[in-house]
């Protein structure tokens, strides 16, 4: 209901990218320690995160060219994130890389920091007025504890989260639906108690017919 609640005023609000998508995926696959740190400040609002996934124009999560290596205790990321949902202000990004150089190479998930040193962020506000940015990962290096799940196993976690944002924004979508309905009839009810135009009379008629009809009482 918070979703639809949303899509009624179409309100700009880091709850996808945050209470849905970001606490999910460390609730869910998050250890012991991740989750002390991040889900009681999400909760109490404190805490914003983003999932930088995706890389091209298109959202096909499998499409991941970022990469991830082992460096010492920790591993190095290079690469780069489009349409990061709220990245600009998020505190921790959950980064989608892969540990190799090749396409069947699994996927792993990350804990960044957005101020991390080797992390550039350039906002960017999408067609519909969303907050999205642009992220590269040069050479940025997290500790071990950064690995959010198991190495290669983030395939299955994001395929998982995602059923779970989908069915959000399918909320959301059906509150954008019923405040577009209750607009409309709104207007159509106010029409119908109009005079109609003069000068129209065959044209308007018709109409004038169809408006009643949309617009009569229950």
């Amino acid at each position: 209901m918070i979703a639809e609640a949303i899509g009624t005023t179409l309100a700009p609000l880091p709850f996808l990218s945050t209470a849905v998508l970001g606490a999910a995926l460390v609730g869910l696959y998050g250890n012991e320690g991740q989750r002390r740190a991040l889900l009681p400040e999400i909760a109490a609002g404190r805490h914003l995160m983003a999932l930088a996934l995706d890389e091209t124009a298109r959202h096909r999560p499998e499409r991941i060219a970022t990469q991830a290596r082992r460096d010492a205790d920790g591993y190095v990321l290079d690469g780069s994130k489009v349409f990061v949902v709220d990245g600009h202000v998020a505190d921790t990004l959950v980064v989608a890389a892969r540990m190799g150089a090749g396409a069947g190479d699994g996927i792993s998930l990350f804990l960044v920091p957005r101020d991390h040193a080797g992390v550039q962020v350039e906002r960017c506000v999408l067609a519909d007025a969303t907050n999205a940015a642009r992220i590269v990962f040069h050479a940025a290096r997290v500790p071990a504890d950064a690995l959010l799940g198991s190495v290669g196993s983030g395939a299955q976690m994001l395929e998982r989260v995602l059923d779970i944002g989908r069915a959000v924004l399918s909320s959301e979508l059906l509150g954008i639906a019923d405040a577009s309905f209750a607009r409309t009839l709104a207007y159509l009810k106010a029409a119908a108690r109009r005079r109609p135009c003069s000068g129209w009379p065959n044209r308007a008629g018709p109409y004038r017919n169809g408006r009643a009809s949309m617009a009569a009482p229950d």
